[in-house]
């Protein structure tokens, strides 16, 4: 359980996507990680992430509280997996650094059964939720503990154009390729994310800080009319197809 960093993909299995792509004259990837590789294959390759809207009129730090998940809780999954090392981990610190500590909603679809018996006093599973709005303006950090995925994690991407500052796992930073620490906060181990959510949790401006850094960094990269252009860009250089 104390072992957060459980590795990315291996080299066998990116070797067998890279080779879906033999016969294609273009390809589109999430992110510039991924990117590389199929350049490095020789592919002539788009970056197609993620089209997102970000909402400045989200509330202010004074009128929030506590930690927010959201995603879907299967048994086996990355998502079940990393929310419970964060119980397991992060909380018990959580509980003993502060005089009151956060309480931590969780919002998705839930199947596990492990996660459905962690429910307490400062732990809520909520299940699937009509509207994910109200949870992102009412929590004061997201946080994102998933030890191993692939691609964007959407999610993320979502709650800080939604304008709640969020503690990821290192994994997820790299993925996504923020400034750590300006946009988004990675932690490696539970000490991590403890200390990254009570600075959170403390400090206004420093929350402040992040979230205006996190609503940038969505502009520049996940703007819909950029997306638009990238996409009907790569289509215009396709050859014509007969009917």
């Amino acid at each position: 359980a104390n072992n957060f960093a459980r590795g990315g993909v291996g080299n066998d299995r990116i070797s067998a996507e890279i080779a879906l792509a033999a016969d294609a004259s273009d390809v589109l990837v999430v992110s510039s990680r991924d990117a590389k590789y199929f350049e490095m294959a020789g592919h002539r390759t788009h970056i197609l992430s993620h089209s997102i809207e970000v909402r400045r009129s989200a509330p202010d730090a004074d009128r929030r509280h506590g930690l927010l998940f959201v995603g879907a809780l299967h048994p086996d999954t990355p998502n079940e997996d990393g929310l419970l090392w964060f119980i397991d981990e992060v909380m018990p610190l959580l509980r003993r650094r502060m005089p009151t500590p956060p309480v931590l909603s969780v919002v998705g679809v839930c199947t596990s059964h492990k996660v459905a018996a962690m429910a307490g006093a400062d732990i809520a599973i909520l299940g699937p939720q009509d509207a994910l709005e109200p949870h992102y303006d009412a929590a004061r950090v997201f946080v994102a503990p998933v030890r191993f995925a692939g691609g964007v994690p959407a999610k993320v991407i979502e709650a800080v154009a939604a304008g709640v500052p969020t503690v990821a796992s290192a994994l997820l930073v790299r993925q996504l390729d923020w400034r750590d620490g300006m946009d988004i906060r990675g932690a490696k181990d539970a000490e991590g994310f403890a200390s990254h959510i009570a600075a959170l949790l403390g400090d206004d401006q420093a929350w402040q800080r992040q979230q205006l850094a996190g609503w940038g960094q969505c502009e520049q990269r996940y703007d819909a009319q950029k997306f638009v252009s990238t996409l009907r860009g790569v289509l215009a250089t396709l050859p014509a197809v007969d009917a």
